[in-house]
């Protein structure tokens, strides 16, 4: 789960601008098969943590329709992941898992974002609208991976004659 929090300006009616945050609540992974070095030499077991991840966006897109509105269009922005609990398990047991007791400190690293994106926007009532953007969200720099986001938002919009 998570969130985001952005806000558009119209240049034209083809033309928004837009700057967003968001928000990845933190999520546990494993990563089984794992080697780590110790002073007691490679130890193969289990790795845990627990993910999370943050970051601003800025971004244009290119817009089409009125009521029913389509768009495409991308961002650029910066990211940072941090990993927490880090821990390295044995597993050699299965029904008793047990930590190695190795202290990993806990690690963050930020990354330039990539996203190009489309999507569709209904304006179902006077000033509100819900949209569902899917982008792709490549990150370079520190830990380079990609990743795919379908947030779903309500918007409130406000204009002037």
């Amino acid at each position: 789960g998570g969130g985001l929090v952005g806000v558009r300006y119209a240049l034209r009616h083809e033309l928004e601008l837009s700057a967003t945050g968001f928000y990845e609540a933190p999520a546990e992974f494993t990563n089984p098969g794992t080697t780590v070095d110790s002073d007691a030499g490679p130890l193969t077991g289990t790795t845990r943590t627990t993910v999370s991840r943050w970051g601003v966006l800025l971004g244009a897109r290119w817009v089409q329709g009125l009521t029913w509105r389509w768009f495409v269009g991308g961002e650029i922005g910066w990211a940072q992941q941090g990993l927490t609990k880090l821990d390295h398990i044995d597993v050699s047991d299965p029904g008793n898992p047990q930590s190695f007791g190795l202290g990993l400190p806990d690690r963050s690293s930020n990354s330039l974002v990539l996203s190009p994106l489309a999507g569709v926007e209904w304006q179902f009532a006077d000033h509100w609208s819900l949209a569902v953007t899917p982008r792709v969200q490549v990150m370079v720099g520190g830990v380079s991976q990609v990743a795919v986001v379908v947030p779903v938002s309500v918007g409130y919009s406000w204009y002037g004659m």
